[in-house]
C-alpha cells in the first residue's frame, strides 16, 4: 500500500492588528489631525511647516498649548500594539508635536518650563528630542535647563539631558556658546556625582571650547569623575591636544609597540624561528568619528545620538 505524502506544514495566518479608535482626548480638528498620520515618515518637516502657518495665522496661543498638551500626553502610548508588525502612527504624535513647536520658537517659549519633565520621559523618542527643542528656542530655555542641572533631588536622566540641552543650545546659537560654556565649567566645580560630571564633560567637549579643558583636567586630577563614562584621553584627543594619559596595563599588553620596551620579549626568538617571515603589515589607525558628526551607519543622526550613544 503506498505512503501517503506527508502534510504540508501548518502556516500561522497572523491577521492584521485593528486599529484601535480614537481615545476621547484625541479627537481633534485639522491641522492637529496631521499630527497623528505621520508615523514614521521619512521627510515630515512640510507638514511641520503647514501645521506652523496655520497655528499662526489663528489663535497662536491656543494652537501651542494643544501642541504642548499633546507632547505632555502620555495616554498616546496606549496605542502601542505588541501582536502588530507595524507601529501604530499615533504613538509617534508626541515627537511630531515637539518638532511643530520648535517651527514656532517665538510663540513657544510659554511651553519651556511645562515640557521640562519630558527631559525624563518614559518614551525615549520624546526625551532624545528635548535638547533639540530647547536649542530652538533658544535663550530663554537657559536658566530653566541649568536649573535642572543644578538640581540635587533630579535623578541621573535629567542631569545628563540637561547638561546635553545646554551644549545643543550653544551649537544652535554661537552668541550663547561662551555662556553655555561657563554653565556647564560651574557646574563640573559645584556639583558631586561622578556620573553626572562625567555628561557635563561631554557636553563641554561638544561645545568644543577648548578653554573648558583646564577645569576639565583638574576633575580628572582629582578623580571626580566616571572614567567609565569618559576619560582623559578621549578628552585630549577631542581637543586636538598631545595625549598624556598613560594606557592601562591591560592597553599597553594589547600594544604591539610595547614590546620594544621589554627586551626579553625577544629572548630567543630568532633560535626557534625556522620559516620564512610574513610581510610586515603597516598599522592603520582607526578613523574616529566626532561626536556631533553625521553617524557614518547613515541613519542621519548625529553620532553621539546614535552609535556612539552605545560606544
Amino acid at each position: 500500500m503506498p505512503k501517503k505524502p506527508p502534510k504540508p506544514p501548518t502556516k500561522t495566518v497572523r491577521k492584521p492588528a485593528v486599529p484601535r479608535p480614537d481615545l476621547p482626548q484625541h479627537r481633534f480638528e485639522p491641522p492637529f489631525d496631521l499630527i497623528f498620520r505621520l508615523g514614521e515618515a521619512e521627510e515630515p518637516e512640510a507638514v511641520y511647516r503647514e501645521i506652523a502657518d496655520v497655528i499662526r495665522s489663528g489663535d497662536a496661543e491656543a494652537g501651542v498649548k494643544r501642541l504642548a498638551a499633546i507632547a505632555l500626553d502620555t495616554t498616546f502610548n496606549d496605542y502601542w500594539d505588541d501582536a502588530s508588525d507595524t507601529d501604530d502612527p499615533r504613538t509617534y504624535a508626541r515627537v511630531h508635536a515637539l518638532s511643530v513647536l520648535e517651527e514656532l520658537p517665538a510663540l513657544a517659549q510659554s511651553t519651556i518650563e511645562p515640557l521640562l519633565p519630558l527631559l525624563n520621559d518614559e518614551d525615549d523618542l520624546v526625551m532624545e528630542e528635548m535638547p533639540f527643542f530647547f536649542a530652538m528656542m533658544g535663550e530663554p530655555a537657559i536658566e530653566p535647563v541649568h536649573r535642572v542641572l543644578l538640581d540635587p533631588d533630579a535623578d541621573l536622566i535629567y542631569h545628563c539631558n540637561a547638561a546635553e540641552s545646554l551644549s545643543e543650545i550653544a551649537e544652535k546659537n554661537p552668541l550663547l556658546r561662551d555662556r553655555c560654556r561657563d554653565l556647564l565649567t560651574r557646574a563640573l566645580a559645584s556639583l558631586d556625582d561622578p556620573s553626572v560630571l562625567s555628561f557635563v564633560v561631554l557636553a563641554l567637549m561638544d561645545i568644543g571650547e577648548i578653554d573648558a579643558y583646564p577645569s576639565i583636567a583638574e576633575a580628572f586630577e582629582k578623580d571626580r569623575l566616571d572614567t567609565g563614562v569618559v576619560d582623559l584621553r578621549d578628552v585630549e584627543e577631542h581637543f586636538g591636544l598631545p595625549v598624556t594619559q598613560r594606557p592601562t596595563e591591560k592597553a599597553a599588553a594589547l600594544d604591539p609597540t610595547s614590546l620594544w620596551r621589554d627586551p626579553d620579549a625577544f629572548e630567543d626568538e630568532d633560535d626557534e624561528f625556522d620559516g620564512e617571515r610574513e610581510p610586515s603589515v603597516p598599522f592603520v589607525a582607526e578613523i574616529k568619528v566626532g561626536r556631533n558628526e553625521p553617524c557614518s551607519c547613515g541613519s542621519g543622526k548625529k553620532y553621539k545620538k546614535c552609535c556612539g550613544a552605545a560606544a
